[in-house]
């Protein structure tokens, strides 16, 4: 891999992008390996974690505690919410399927979503406006993550837990990084932006496992893109974006993304 990096450490490699421009030849040197997936974020210095931890930091309550004790009643208020509202005679969804569903919609949930499509990435990552208002470079960042090691990881824990004497042991499914594509018939948003989802339950962000995991390693099971913007880029960006058809009208297929994309053509004249 040819990507120049800037920092590397545990598993997890940093490059710069001085403009989005670069992003394309950037990301095509990983085009090779189906494994990557992508994950673009509007802050460079967002860590790696779910909307949910997020949003129970933010309320200053216990993340731990809310998955034991609450969670399953947070999903069933999803549930009775939803009544009427996803068609007649919608087929039934799992767990995964029902975050993945309220997830798009701006639920705060405990999974973390990714593409296949580093392009769709991107447009997330640079959708809505930065809000620092400082001097430009802004800083925006897309995550490339390698699912293969993560999941062959996923096995040497499961494997290790299995030989620990069972007073000792901690439940695998608390320390994995499972990766879920639901199946779904009323998700259009999942199936046009290539989507599938990482759940941590521990809540841990994914750069910590990483860094434990694979301390000392010398491959790159996460790349992690800084793009930094300058004030005409994220019109520019998006709107070359918006020439490879990657806008909101593809990847949120519903009125919303509709009305959405008019709203870029105020505002972006070009676009």
């Amino acid at each position: 891999m040819e990507i120049t990096v800037e920092h590397f450490a545990d598993g997890i490699a940093t490059t710069k992008l001085r403009s989005w421009r670069k992003f394309d030849n950037a990301v095509k040197q990983l085009a090779d390996d189906p494994d990557f997936i992508f994950r673009g974020q509007r802050r460079a210095e967002w860590k790696l974690e779910s909307t949910l931890k997020r949003e129970l930091n933010r309320l200053g309550k216990d993340y731990a505690k809310f998955m034991r004790d609450e969670c399953h009643d947070y999903v069933e208020e999803f549930k009775r919410a939803t009544q009427c509202r996803r068609g007649p005679n919608p087929p039934d969804l799992d767990d995964m399927g029902l975050w993945a569903l309220a997830r798009h919609y701006g639920m705060p949930t405990p999974v973390l979503d990714w593409t296949k499509s580093p392009f769709a990435a991107a447009f997330f990552a640079f959708w809505e406006p930065h809000e620092c208002t400082l001097v430009p470079p802004r800083e925006r960042a897309v995550f490339a993550l390698l699912r293969k090691e993560i999941e062959s990881k996923n096995s040497e824990i499961e494997s290790k837990t299995k030989e620990t004497p069972p007073l000792a042991t901690v439940d695998p499914g608390q320390e994995i990084l499972s990766f879920e594509t639901p199946y779904t018939h009323d998700n259009t948003r999942l199936v046009n932006q290539r989507g599938l989802f990482c759940f941590a339950f521990s809540g841990r962000c994914i750069e910590d496992w990483v860094a434990e995991h694979f301390r000392g390693s010398k491959n790159a099971v996460i790349i992690k893109f800084v793009i930094q913007e300058a004030d005409s880029d994220r019109a520019d960006f998006l709107t070359y974006l918006n020439r490879m058809n990657i806008n909101p009208v593809t990847l949120f297929p519903d009125i919303e993304g509709a009305a959405q994309y008019c709203k870029l053509t105020l505002e972006i004249p070009s676009y």
